[in-house]
């Protein structure tokens, strides 16, 4: 299953969990709909959390694996097609209009809302190449050379010659080389794999390629939910204890995301660890994912039908917030990731508000640190403190969802998950946006917002910080050359959850699929990447000479009885100790469902370069009316 969104909509279909297919007639509320049995045609209440789509459609790339000149492309075709996915009732004209400005036949923008509506990424409109990447090719030399002078040289002129007349260019420079001549649609496309920049300016003039110029970013109030999210994180004000001493450890960090227009909360994770990528990474995705399963948790019986893909996310300028598989893997799911300019305060005021009275509202519990020393007095907070971390966690999700809300907001006047469900609704006077789409494919995104390393895979597997991965579904891959220089070895995109990097995530560019592969010592105990640094950094501080796996997971077993004795002395090695424990019951509440080969093909991997026409691209979007050649 790819990483496709479910719109819940009237007049759109879904799977029941009892496996029966229904129309959605009615959105009763941001929980609920009604729907028509396609068997009976009985109306019944479904609740939106028990819906699923109707069928699964194609993997898409690897978003990490996709060449920056392939994925400035894609980015360049969504920005077309962007103003027509916004119109309630598009027609025909404003296709061929949008078509016009790029020169384009319209059939070729029906293709690329087709694709892009199977997926709701941006990863959907790139390419694939014939090894199963993005943007390669196999042509002889000779052939691509005739391919860039004719489409460089003759197709973006000013006469905008038709792809027919270059294909005729191409055959008979072919033909007088003693080449064979490729098919006309690698003609048609070479020429949509030029940036449309590049394109409109030597076709059109700089002026019609200006406006593929960046600008500025420029900030407003949003209009409507989910337009705006704004990102930080702060250190919650109050001591925590660990869980089996009971003695005082630190400060937790919360990193927060907040709706611009409604000021709901639509996304929060708490760590101990100070905040980075995988933080700002982890709180994205509790923002896109419902919440079902956190209020479960916590056995908050509020509802919170808060979910979706915000469009634009203001983040701090601080570095943990620039990472690239942030940047990629926002752009991906179709969110401008914006950084807050420097001294420009109200770029960043209601997140800032939030944490603020998030923080006052912890004054009243044990262990409260206050804002500065006049205002904390003579109180002793490590003295005091009494929560341990899951409390605390527990504290904020009660204090977020069945307080924060449901009370009014002053700014804007009603609560703000009234706002929220009124913006998508509607109300009596404004009608809403509709209901905002769900993740399906909740382990592919997951996976997406997680670091990744580059690696090749060798007889025994791959190897990351000294530690080796191995599982049959590498066997394909064993060696492989790189298509674009076959006398280097081929490298693959590998990604690791920093709480347990027992497993890794090897993204195969045949299947477009991630699968799971875990140590290749099954006997080694899992553990998270800090403790792998701290068991390095013992070793090296020992002066051990050369490190490698056994000696590292070694240090790591002997790091843990030392904490084990230690744990009741010292205040850093009491968090260290929960900070692992912490990492743990992180990873179930956030946790990557498992897949292999074996569970969905069986045994058997597909040889490379086999025939992969099950895996095929579906076909094409594109009205009777047009035909293709553009």
């Amino acid at each position: 299953m790819s990483d496709d969104d479910f719109l819940i909509a009237p007049g759109a279909y879904a799977r029941t969990k009892d496996d029966k297919v229904i129309q959605i007639t009615h959105l009763l509320d941001m929980s609920r709909v009604v729907g028509r049995s396609l068997e009976n045609g009985h109306p019944e209440i479904f609740e939106v959390a028990s819906l699923q789509p109707t069928e699964q459609r194609k993997g898409l790339p690897g978003v990490a694996s996709i060449n920056d000149k392939s994925w400035q492309r894609a980015k360049e075709m969504y920005a077309v097609i962007q103003p027509l996915l916004e119109m309630p009732n598009r027609s025909r004209k404003d296709i061929e209009e949008a078509a016009e400005k790029i020169g384009r036949n319209p059939a070729t923008v029906y293709r690329w809302i087709g694709r892009y509506l199977r997926s709701m990424a941006v990863a959907s409109l790139v390419r694939s190449a014939p090894d199963g990447g993005a943007d390669g090719s196999r042509l002889d030399p000779r052939v691509e050379g005739i391919l860039r002078d004719v489409i460089y040289g003759e197709g973006l002129t000013l006469q905008r010659h038709r792809p027919a007349r270059l294909f005729r260019e191409v055959h008979r420079r072919c033909k007088a080389l003693g080449v064979k001549t490729p098919h006309i649609n690698t003609v048609r496309n070479r020429m949509e794999a030029i940036p449309l920049a590049l394109s409109e300016k030597r076709r059109r003039g700089d002026k019609a390629g200006s406006a593929y110029d960046p600008l500025p970013g420029i900030y407003s109030e949003a209009k409507w939910p989910l337009q705006v999210v704004q990102i930080d994180h702060t250190p919650l004000d109050v001591i925590i204890v660990d869980d089996d001493t009971r003695k005082p450890i630190g400060r937790a960090f919360l990193t927060v995301a907040i709706d611009v227009y409604s000021r709901v909360v639509v996304g929060h994770f708490i760590s101990l660890d100070h905040p980075g990528d995988h933080s700002v990474g982890l709180c994205l995705v509790d923002a896109i994912l419902p919440k079902e399963r956190k209020l479960a948790k916590y056995k908050i019986s509020t509802r919170c039908p808060v979910y979706g893909k915000p469009s634009v996310v203001h983040a701090d300028n601080a570095g943990e917030f620039r990472g690239d598989m942030l940047k990629r893997a926002a752009e991906n799911r179709v969110i401008d990731l914006q950084w807050r300019p420097v001294k420009k305060p109200h770029y960043g005021a209601h997140i800032e508000r939030l944490c603020g009275t998030l923080n006052h509202a912890l004054k009243q519990v044990p262990g409260a640190t206050f804002s500065n020393p006049a205002e904390r007095g003579a109180y002793d907070a490590e003295q005091h403190a009494a929560m341990t971390f899951d409390e605390v966690s527990e504290w904020i999700a009660v204090r977020v969802y069945s307080i924060y809300h449901v009370a009014v907001h002053s700014g804007i006047g009603t609560t703000p998950m009234h706002r929220y469900e009124q913006g998508f609704l509607g109300d009596g006077d404004k009608p809403g946006r509709g209901m905002p789409p769900r993740v399906v494919d909740e382990r592919r995104l997951r996976i997406e917002f997680l670091p990744y390393e580059l690696r090749t895979v060798q007889n025994y597997g791959i190897e990351i910080d000294k530690v080796t991965y191995y599982a049959d579904t590498l066997r394909p891959w064993i060696n492989a050359q790189d298509p674009d220089e076959p006398s280097k070895r081929r490298k693959f995109f590998v990604y690791r959850d920093p709480r347990d990097i027992s497993v890794v995530f090897f993204y195969d560019p045949e299947m477009r699929e991630y699968y799971d592969i875990p140590y290749a010592d099954s006997k080694r105990k899992a553990i998270s990447l800090w403790d792998l640094r701290a068991a390095r950094k013992y070793l090296a501080e020992a002066n051990a000479g050369e490190i490698d796996e056994e000696a590292l997971f070694a240090a790591h077993d002997r790091l843990l009885e030392i904490e084990r004795s230690a744990v009741e002395k010292t205040k850093k090695v009491r968090r260290d100790h929960q900070r692992r424990k912490t990492r743990e019951k992180s990873k179930q509440d956030y946790p990557i469902p498992t897949k292999g080969y074996r569970a969905v093909h069986g045994d058997q991997h597909p040889t490379v370069g086999a025939d992969r026409s099950a895996f095929s691209e579906l076909g094409d979007v594109i009205p009777d009316a047009y035909d293709v050649d553009d």
